[in-house]
């Protein structure tokens, strides 16, 4: 889990890359690269997908929702990019299924939701507190109190709980 300050380029989800756009200005510009040229290329060669409706293209941005918050860039679908760059499937495998990640490579929301699905359903009851489910979290995952803190995980719980009876 990544503390502390750091920049998101973008998001991965289980068939697409989604660059953030400005980010991805800066990357390609400190590179020598003109910004406006490579997303031609992109569009004329499909490595980027765009948003369509029917057969017209809305707009070459993609909004999605990942891990419960807005997200928006150009998007890239992992095979289009398996295929241009001619890569083994394999490597992709970890982003299939958010269940074969370790509870530490899960965001704490991921963490929550998973600890009440999967491990203690009976969290999710409305009998017990957000205290209580994120006591037993604590117990289960200790890492995750000096990952997140106390205060945080209870937050998160409280937060997957309301979210697990709508």
């Amino acid at each position: 889990m990544v503390k502390g300050s750091f920049e998101t380029y973008g998001w991965i989800t289980k068939d697409a890359l989604l660059f953030d756009e400005t980010m991805l200005k800066e990357a390609l510009e400190d590179g020598q690269f003109i910004y406006a040229k490579v997303i031609d290329s992109w569009k004329k060669e499909n490595i980027l997908s765009p948003k369509t409706v029917g057969k017209t293209i809305q707009t070459w941005r993609f909004r999605t929702n990942i891990n419960g918050k807005h997200a928006e860039g150009l998007r890239i679908k992992i095979e289009t990019l398996r295929d241009k760059l001619k890569m083994d499937a394999d490597i992709f495998e970890g982003f299939e299924n958010v269940d074969d990640k370790s509870i530490e490579e899960m965001s704490l929301n991921e963490a929550c939701q998973y600890f009440l699905n999967k491990i203690e359903p009976e969290f999710k009851l409305i009998i017990h507190s957000a205290e209580e489910a994120a006591t037993k979290f604590i117990i289960t995952f200790p890492n995750w109190v000096l990952m997140a803190g106390q205060p945080e995980i209870i937050k998160s719980m409280e937060m997957c709980k309301k979210n697990c009876r709508n």
